[in-house]
């Protein structure tokens, strides 16, 4: 039975409690036949909608706010010589291009993928051969880490690559509605941070 049905789930980075401050789109990847996108650019709201127009499945389409502004197309970054692959979604994306101008100030050279399509989930040529180059993967995301959209995705990817690849999303708790009780999208620093680490751990690994 054909159910075209186009939903906008709106997220934001904090100050509006447990449900919208952040991105919930897990919930929806897990439920059969829906597709869920997570656009931030122009051109990739274009794309929701044709795939929409062109099926007779619900999309769901996970919006943050933090897109609202962006009136630009996001291309991947990619250098010859990159120690990281970093693969983003929705507000991550912003933030992971941040992280990645604060590791190259220390000497810290990444790749940068942006992600729409959650669901179905398509491991493309660009995402394996950067994964093979640099040998190690992060994908980051604004909803939750565990059992989340970015383990099932770091999943995929490390088993068609056979290379490490991580997942960093939102904490394991309750965002508040005080500040200090947020529970926002990694950080840029927080992104830094966790590619450091992993990058130390894999130094080691192979030493």
């Amino acid at each position: 039975i054909p159910c075209p049905i186009f939903v906008r789930s709106i997220a934001m980075d904090g100050a509006i409690g447990p449900v919208a401050s952040g991105s919930h789109h897990s919930i929806f990847t897990r439920m059969p036949g829906i597709a869920v996108c997570a656009p931030m650019t122009p051109g990739e709201w274009t794309q929701a909608w044709e795939w929409f127009m062109s099926h007779d499945d619900p999309l769901y389409v996970s919006e943050h706010r933090r897109s609202f502004p962006i009136d630009y197309e996001m291309e991947p970054l990619l250098n010859p010589r990159s120690d990281i692959t970093l693969l983003a979604i929705s507000a991550g994306r912003l933030n992971a291009s941040e992280a990645v101008k604060l590791l190259a100030a220390e000497g810290i050279t990444c790749d940068l993928i942006h992600l729409l399509w959650l669901k179905p989930f398509k491991v493309t040529d660009l995402m394996l051969d950067s994964l093979k180059k640099t040998g190690l993967g992060l994908v980051i995301d604004s909803d939750y880490e565990i059992a989340g959209t970015s383990r099932s995705i770091a999943y995929d990817l490390m088993h068609a690559a056979s290379v490490p690849v991580f997942a960093f999303g939102l904490e394991d708790r309750t965002g508040g509605f005080a500040p200090h009780l947020d529970n926002p999208t990694p950080s840029p620093k927080k992104i830094a941070d966790r590619v450091k680490s992993l990058l130390t751990n894999e130094l080691r690994r192979v030493a």
